[in-house]
């Protein structure tokens, strides 16, 4: 049985200081709410995007999902939509779950790709971080 890593000061303190200076932990997922404020300098208000903001950027998404190949489409929804288990959908479109997951990540990839260079994602990237 392989030896539990004993918790330290020192990993908090690593932790602590990547999220007090806008380092999350995994770059591939959003920020936690308490992150993002811990990240922002003394002083400084987050930035909440409007209500219209917010509905084009949901607009954009939806689009490029509806963009995607008809199988890719589905596999995205049952998985991210539906909730359901890489084993599951493996088992109904006859694939194995390893394949599966290289599927997943090749749609993410490719949706990650589209919306990064969609002009008004980029512009509330930027706006964002300023």
């Amino acid at each position: 049985m392989a030896k539990q890593q004993e918790w330290s000061e020192d990993t908090t303190a690593s932790w602590w200081e990547n999220a007090r200076h806008g380092q999350a932990l995994n770059l591939n997922r959003a920020m936690t709410e308490l992150e993002s404020l811990v990240a922002l300098a003394p002083g400084q208000q987050p930035r909440t995007p409007s209500l219209a903001e917010t509905h084009r950027l949901r607009e954009v998404v939806a689009e490029a999902i509806a963009a995607l190949p008809e199988d890719d489409e589905w596999v995205f929804n049952a998985l991210t939509v539906a909730g359901l288990s890489l084993r599951f959908v493996g088992s109904i479109i006859g694939v194995p779950k390893t394949t599966l997951a290289r599927r997943r990540d090749a749609i993410f990839k490719q949706l990650m790709q589209e919306l990064e260079t969609h002009p008004e994602v980029q512009q509330w990237l930027k706006n964002r971080t300023t």
